[in-house]
């Protein structure tokens, strides 16, 4: 027979519950995190890639536009979305293009397939600060 002090407190299972919970949600959504790469691409190959990528993860079943707050695509749980922002050449040139933000189920794969579709149209470039 367990003793009291044996048994998990019911204070304890839930703070235990909303930790795993809070852990989830933080490695599930990437809109949280700033992007770190900015591909110097036009807004039309910025929407190709994120089809492309949405399409090559999911199927074509259900893919759906979005456009507020920023233009993407969406899947059930998972959306992507391009943001216009500015990156730096090696040459220290300032250059506009688009990061990428992914949020929701198998958003990781979803931000890979991203990656390396942009990357055909334009090496990668660090964020301008």
């Amino acid at each position: 027979m367990a003793r009291e002090s044996d048994r998990p407190t019911r204070r304890g299972s839930q703070l235990a519950l909303i930790a795993v919970f809070l852990l989830a949600a933080c490695a599930s959504s990437s809109f949280a995190k700033a992007p770190k790469l900015v591909f110097p691409i036009t807004a039309e190959e910025a929407d190709k890639v994120m089809y492309d990528a949405m399409v090559e993860e999911f199927g074509v079943a259900s893919i759906h536009r979005v456009s507020y707050p920023v233009p993407g695509y969406r899947y059930a749980e998972t959306t992507v979305k391009r943001v216009e922002t500015a990156g730096r050449t090696e040459a220290g040139e300032v250059v506009t293009g688009y990061a990428f933000q992914s949020q929701g189920h198998r958003s990781q794969a979803v931000a890979h397939k991203v990656a390396q579709l942009a990357g055909r149209f334009a090496s990668a470039l660090p964020l301008a600060e």
